[in-house]
């Protein structure tokens, strides 16, 4: 098998398999929503709808960037792309990289529009793909590929770094996402991968023009974790000590938004890392975020093939959203995220602190 095919799958298989979470670390647990023993509210007048890079969805939920290039990863995206149609909900595929350059490859990627044609999709490239020669070439291929009604360019320079054959050099970042906001014709969002955003990354991304960012903070997801797993394999010794040494690198989902938002109070901004429950969406929600970034759940139980599963898994998710809107007092996702339902912690407050941060 092709490396690079070979690298696909084992990722999906080492993410399902293995303990590759930083749990508690996205230091959503160290946010607290005020709970309103007075509400009003039931649960037939929540309303979880709402507007992201000028589309309607019907939760503030969005299926993150997970997979594809595999016949694996085919039956994942083939599964969750009908679960974003079914509920309006918004998807974003793995990176298209392997897609560009094998043209065998991208069935895996078009499933996803064939399976949800009206659902907003999130093409998907790599920063160290972008400031290639053929950077743009790369983006426009990938949102042509899925008919995207967006692309995320994903911040990956510490996996990258670690991974075995990695591509560990973005130079000129900055100046070809300019040139690919002024060229692309459809919304460019920057996410992360599982490290966060600072106020400074958030800076240096809004002068380039991009119309979103995805904070993808530590919590979730651990890059590191799974490429300690990869090097421990092929017995490179080098790598699995660089890894378990960054293996908590990065900014706590939390500390994140409340970042980019102390700086870019109006840019729209996906929360992610680490949400698992609708009670986390309902926290990145009320720190700021407009919408909620789910990634490991969905591939974990897509990967099973069990159908229904992922369906209780969605419905669940809504449930408790909706159930953390009455217990907050709110009807709607705006009064919740403008209405400043919540404390945080010491920790928490610390962090902003010693930042400048002032809630």
């Amino acid at each position: 098998m092709d490396e690079i095919f070979e690298r696909k799958d084992e990722h999906i298989k080492i993410a399902v398999e293995s303990d590759v979470e930083l749990q508690g670390e996205s230091l959503l647990d160290e946010v607290y929503l005020i709970h309103y023993a007075c509400s009003e509210v039931c649960i037939d007048e929540v309303d979880l709808k709402t507007r992201f890079l000028n589309h309607e969805f019907k939760a503030p939920i969005v299926i993150e960037a997970l997979t594809g290039g595999t016949k694996l990863g085919e039956k994942i995206n083939r599964m969750l792309a009908r679960i974003a149609e079914e509920y309006g909900l918004a998807m974003g595929v793995g990176s298209q990289r392997i897609a560009v350059e094998k043209r065998e490859a991208e069935k895996s990627f078009r499933v996803v529009r064939e399976e949800a044609p009206t659902a907003f999709i999130i093409a998907n490239i790599g920063a160290a793909q972008l400031v290639e020669e053929r950077g743009l070439e790369y983006a426009v291929r990938a949102v042509d590929m899925i008919s995207a009604d967006a692309l995320a360019v994903h911040l990956n320079l510490l996996h990258e770094v670690l991974q075995v054959r990695g591509d560990a050099c973005f130079r000129g970042l900055l100046s070809k996402l300019k040139l690919l906001v002024k060229e692309l014709n459809v919304p460019v969002i920057v996410k992360e991968v599982g490290y966060g955003l600072s106020k400074e990354a958030a800076v240096a991304l809004r002068d380039t023009g991009v119309h979103a960012l995805d904070v993808a903070g530590k919590g979730g997801t651990c890059w590191s974790k799974i490429e300690e797993i990869r090097a421990r394999r092929r017995g490179d010794f080098t790598k699995v000590r660089l890894a378990k040494v960054f293996e908590n690198w990065g900014l706590p989902t939390a500390i994140a938004i409340l970042e980019v938002r102390s700086i870019l109070p109006k840019i729209p901004l996906i929360g992610s890392g680490g949400v698992r429950t609708g009670l986390d969406v309902a926290k990145v929600i009320a720190l700021g975020a407009d919408m909620a970034g789910v990634a490991l759940p969905f591939v974990r139980l897509a990967y099973k093939g069990d159908y229904s599963k992922v369906l209780e898994y969605v419905n669940t998710l809504i449930l408790e959203l909706k159930y953390s809107l009455i217990l907050t007092g709110c009807r709607n996702l705006k009064e919740l995220r403008e209405g400043r339902r919540y404390v945080v912690s010491e920790k928490i407050v610390e962090w902003l602190k010693q930042r400048g941060i002032t809630l």
